[in-house]
């Protein structure tokens, strides 16, 4: 189930990448102890935050990221952005 949870949050937000950002993006995913961190970065520094599109009609898909998260947010970097969620450690991942 944890694993299933993990595919849906990382799709939800490679694919506000690919609709809102439009530029070329990284997934990156690092076990923690206790939790796994999900990260995905795009090239839209100037784009609206995750945050504001959460409350659009297409941004619904944050709700799920939202409700399956510990915490997540969003970290300016320059020209770029990090959209970051962290979820439970799956059981038996390393950490």
């Amino acid at each position: 189930m944890e694993a299933a949870v993990a595919r849906i949050v990382t799709s939800e937000l490679a694919t506000n990448a690919v609709r809102h950002a439009q530029t070329p993006f990284r997934v990156s995913v690092a076990v923690q102890p206790g939790k796994i961190r999900l990260e995905v970065e795009d090239g839209a520094g100037a784009q609206k935050i995750a945050t504001e599109m959460a409350s659009e009609r297409t941004g619904r898909g944050l709700l799920i990221v939202e409700t399956a998260a510990t915490s997540w947010g969003v970290e300016h970097r320059g020209k770029k952005k990090a959209v970051w969620v962290e979820l439970p450690a799956l059981r038996g991942a390393a950490g």
